[in-house]
This record gives structure tokens, C-alpha cells and sequence, in this order.
């Protein structure tokens, strides 16, 4: 048996604090942080369907979808995750994340892959 899991929607599972943490740990320097905490708090959304717009929706944290600076900071989130402590295998693409485990026992499997999704979230 073989289970696979892929990693997505990373955007929606930061914090401010999880996102400067991370930024901190490849070596940021404190005024690129403070960039960064303003570029992705208190962001407003605006939605529109043919011609009306909808009111803004301010978002706590958000990282615009489709800009560079969101790819990096999808890159920066998940370039560490090969070196949690699992069982399973992890495989990077792009920002694509696929873990996986294989076993011939379904409560093994069960075990493992639940014990690792811990590790990684």
C-alpha cells in the first residue's frame, strides 16, 4: 500500500509570526523583516463579478496570489521540510510537496503517515 498526501494551499496556514520566523532563519536582515510584515498584514481584498465591485475584506495576513514575491515565499516555506524527522519520503517540485510512505500493514501505514503529517504541519 501506498499513501500520498500533497502539501497545498500553504498560504492559508501563516502567521505573521510563523512568516518573519522563517525569514529571520535564512538570514533576513531586520528592515527586509519589517518589509515583509508590512507587505503581508492588513491587506484588503476586492472582489468583482461583470461590473460591480464588492466592498473591500480586509485579510490579516495574505500573500497576493500569482506575484514573485508569493512564489518565494512558498519556496522559503517548504525548502526545509525534507529535513523533518519522518518516515516518510518527501519529494519537492516547484510548490508542489508530495509525501509518501509505503507498507505492506495498514495500520503501519496509518501510524506513520498520521505521525509525520504532525511533523510537517
Amino acid at each position: 500500500m501506498l499513501c500520498f498526501w500533497t502539501y497545498l494551499r500553504l498560504s492559508t496556514s501563516w502567521t505573521v509570526t510563523y512568516l518573519l520566523q522563517k525569514l529571520t532563519g535564512i538570514g533576513l536582515t531586520t528592515s527586509a523583516i519589517q518589509w515583509f510584515r508590512w507587505y503581508v498584514t492588513d491587506r484588503f481584498q476586492i472582489t468583482s463579478v461583470g461590473d460591480p465591485l464588492f466592498s473591500a475584506t480586509k485579510k490579516s495576513v495574505m500573500v497576493p496570489q500569482g506575484s514573485i514575491l508569493g512564489r518565494l515565499l512558498i519556496f522559503i516555506h517548504i525548502n526545509d521540510l525534507p529535513d523533518c524527522d519522518q518516515a516518510s519520503d518527501i519529494i519537492l517540485y516547484a510548490h508542489d510537496t508530495v509525501i509518501y510512505y509505503s507498507s505492506d500493514n495498514l495500520s503501519d501505514l496509518d501510524h506513520h503517515v498520521n505521525a509525520d503529517l504532525g511533523t510537517v504541519s
